[in-house]
């Protein structure tokens, strides 16, 4: 507007030169037709004259100055008003970029912000040599010196107003970065969370395996186990970042009361200041680029949102870490719950393979590594049963398949016994039937005759003290087929408990025949 008046004045003032200057050929006449006049009336033209040639060549000299007052004006207006022109763009770029939107372009913007910086630097010798040359025309006073200094001061404040949004710009962009941040690493954990919790449902979730599949198992869980400590620090990394996020969305939402805000500049308008980081209140933010705000001493202004942050914390933020908390912790008991099935599987798996043992191969195992490996089991399970819950019904199917299985191994054992017993009745009556065959010859000597009667009557009782053994055998005989037959339900004959039990019939007929030959003696 100023440079349009200044053209305006300019024009109108160079159609007023040239006037003045067409009016220098009446001037010229008036010299011409002095030598019409003689005399009196010749002195008297002369000095008229005189004054005609003063007053024309001050008010030539005036249109010249006014002139070039003009052009000097004008050329500093415009140079003036280009710079407040590209400031003015700037400005207006800078108020009204929405960072409430989802599609905020991050790595665009840190670009944006270091060129503008750069172009401010480049401009600042230009800005500088526009108000050099009008503190120049100030000192030269010029006619417009007013209008000068009123540009210079607008060029000076929208300048500094400038600086001011591009810190606002700065402290945006780490805002939102912080914002854009946090809802990613949010998302990726989640995601991770999901996998894993996936991968806990599926992988690590087999009832049946091997054993060197379930030992594999169970290393790959205690790694999972290790990974699932390193996101609880991730977990709570994000719900302390979580507390600093900027409600972002809530600069566009639709106030349900007026909310606090915090400035990032200062701000003037009228006679209202708001200085860097004072808290002001926000009652309407539904205009493009403007807030309406009042100040803690009641001031009201229409001011650029951009030059205010609403504090946190962010409701979806706070949502969010929430449910990431609670997630991470049902991932964790989830773990706790497979890694402890596993295990009772793993357990499961082992008691299949020992429930697998028949007599022969339990027999053939050294009774200490036999006996260790029952042990380790019985701790495993013991161990298991007391870290899990007491209505876990794995549990108690581990307790009773343990103590069947022990039991087997008791009855697997009345049989290692009975085969003891069987070595032992045959060294009984070995012994005994060497003994009467050293008494077949009765000698008519009365004294060696009593020492046969002695041997005898020691060896009746010697029968009658393993009478006892003979009795067990038969019974421990018995149940070694009932016992033998339940571990071999596909196999209808027992070649080698037929033996055994042709051996003790054996024994019986031998014991009875001591018996009968002690009595014919």
């Amino acid at each position: 507007m100023i440079y349009n008046l200044c053209n305006h004045c300019s024009k109108q003032q160079k159609s007023e030169h040239r006037s003045i200057d067409q009016f220098h050929s009446k001037v010229d006449q008036c010299d011409d037709k002095k030598s019409q006049f003689k005399g009196e009336e010749y002195e008297i033209y002369i000095r008229m004259l005189n004054r005609l040639h003063k007053g024309y060549s001050e008010l030539l000299v005036m249109s010249n100055k006014r002139l070039s007052d003009l052009d000097t004006l004008l050329d500093f207006v415009q140079s003036a008003t280009n710079e407040l022109k590209w400031l003015v763009d700037k400005e207006d770029v800078e108020v009204s970029r929405d960072w409430s939107a989802r599609n905020l372009n991050l790595v665009e913007l840190e670009q944006s912000h270091r060129q503008l910086i750069v172009e401010l630097e480049r401009r600042e010798h230009q800005f500088n040599s526009v108000q050099d040359r009008g503190e120049s025309l100030i000192r030269q006073r010029h006619p417009a010196t007013k209008c000068i200094e009123g540009l210079m001061a607008k060029m000076q404040s929208q300048w500094s107003w400038l600086l001011q949004l591009i810190n606002c710009l700065e402290t945006h962009l780490k805002h939102a970065s912080d914002y854009h941040q946090f809802f990613n690493e949010s998302r990726e954990c989640d995601q991770w969370l999901s996998r894993t919790e996936d991968k806990l449902n599926t992988t690590y979730s087999k009832q049946n395996f091997s054993i060197e599949e379930g030992e594999h198992l169970l290393k790959e869980m205690i790694q999972v186990k290790d990974d699932i400590t390193r996101y609880g620090q991730i977990v709570s990394e994000l719900v302390n970042k979580g507390k600093d996020v900027v409600p972002l969305k809530q600069r566009k939402a639709a106030l349900p009361r007026p909310i606090k805000v915090r400035s990032v500049c200062m701000i003037k308008q009228g006679s209202a200041t708001v200085t860097k980081n004072e808290t002001v209140t926000l009652h309407d933010n539904s205009q493009r680029t403007k807030w309406r705000v009042t100040t803690s001493s009641g001031s009201e202004l229409n001011v650029p949102g951009v030059c205010f942050v609403i504090p946190p914390p962010d409701q979806e933020a706070i949502d969010t870490i929430n449910e990431l908390r609670k997630k991470y912790e049902a991932l964790v008991a989830l773990w706790a719950r497979k890694q402890h099935k596993l295990r009772q599987n793993m357990i499961f798996a082992t008691l299949k393979i020992v429930k697998g043992w028949d007599y022969p191969t339990y027999c053939a195992m050294d009774p200490k590594q036999r006996n260790s490996i029952i042990k380790a089991l019985d701790d495993d399970i013991d161990k298991l049963v007391r870290e899990g819950p007491p209505d876990d019904p794995g549990s108690k199917r581990l307790q009773d398949e343990m103590s069947a299985l022990k039991k087997k191994f008791a009855e697997f054992d009345a049989l290692e016994i009975a085969l003891l017993d069987i070595e032992r009745a045959t060294q009984v009556v070995s012994d005994i039937e060497v003994r009467l065959a050293s008494l077949d010859d009765m000698p008519a000597d009365e004294i060696a005759l009593k020492r046969i009667h002695n041997e005898l009557v020691d060896t009746q009782n010697e029968i009658q003290r393993n009478k006892t053994i003979f009795d067990q055998l038969n019974a421990n005989v018995n149940k070694v087929r009932r016992i033998v037959e339940r571990t071999r339900p596909k196999q209808a004959t027992h070649s080698d408990v037929t033996r055994i039990e042709d051996d003790v019939k054996n024994l019986y007929k031998r014991w009875d025949n001591c018996g009968s030959q002690l009595i014919e003696r």
